[in-house]
């Protein structure tokens, strides 16, 4: 990721301030950054609540007595994947010149 700044410097004091910035821990409380930390957040209460239970049953690993409920779980966290995937895109970096 750091070649990447250098790649899209266009003077070294641009590289200064840019690494600077990657230092700033102000920098890590945007909305860009808010709005990762739900999506993730979204994906990871279920399976940390699962992970949870499994622990205080003595559960090793996930197996499910109904294969149905087996499918279903997983079919969940796609269907998931799928609703809070990406909602928009940007052209390649390239196109950008």
């Amino acid at each position: 990721m750091y070649g990447w700044l250098l790649f899209r410097a266009e003077s070294f004091a641009q590289i200064v301030s840019f690494t600077r910035a990657l230092a700033n821990p102000s920098n890590l409380f945007t909305p860009f950054v808010g709005k990762g930390l739900v999506q993730q957040a979204f994906y990871l209460a279920p399976m940390i609540s699962l992970e949870t239970w499994m622990a205080k049953k003595g559960m090793g690993e996930l197996i499910f007595d109904a294969p149905w409920l087996n499918a279903g779980f997983h079919l969940a966290l796609v269907y998931a994947a799928i609703l809070i995937g990406a909602q928009g895109s940007d052209a390649f970096i390239y196109f950008n010149f």
